[in-house]
């Protein structure tokens, strides 16, 4: 086994060992996803987090990325978007992962209709959009 794949068994063991624990499975799942966890995995991991865990805004994310990464992409959209928009309370202007995936929901859904979109040309609703504004 490579180090990678190590590194990831021990984030799926650590996210089985305490479930509960919310910074250590917000660790395991973000560096998961840095090194290629696969998304099957990731969602596998729900069954065994608490509510509590699952309702983190940045665990939905992940799940959320989980599921466009599986062409899921109306579940995922429905993540990002259930209550007017997933807030991350610790991204920072300029962390633009979550802005990135509505970008990219809407042209996979734009290619399911047959049309072509440009990432420029989508609309990111304000509360997803953490892109660096010019002042």
């Amino acid at each position: 086994i490579g180090k990678e794949e190590h590194t990831l068994e021990i984030y799926e063991r650590l996210i089985n060992m305490r479930p509960f624990d919310v910074s250590l499975v917000k660790f395991c799942l973000k560096n998961g996803i840095r090194l290629g966890m696969a998304p099957e995995k990731i969602l596998d991991s729900r069954e065994v987090m608490t509510p509590d865990v699952l309702q983190r805004p940045y665990v939905k994310f992940c799940m959320a990325q989980a599921l466009f990464k599986l062409g899921r992409i109306d579940e995922s959209e429905a993540i990002i978007m259930e209550n007017g928009g997933l807030q991350l309370a610790d991204a920072r202007e300029g962390e633009t992962t979550i802005t990135e995936l509505y970008i990219n929901i809407q042209i996979k859904k734009a290619e399911r209709e047959g049309r072509t979109l440009k990432p420029e040309e989508v609309k990111v609703p304000r509360v997803l959009d953490l892109r660096m504004k010019a002042v």
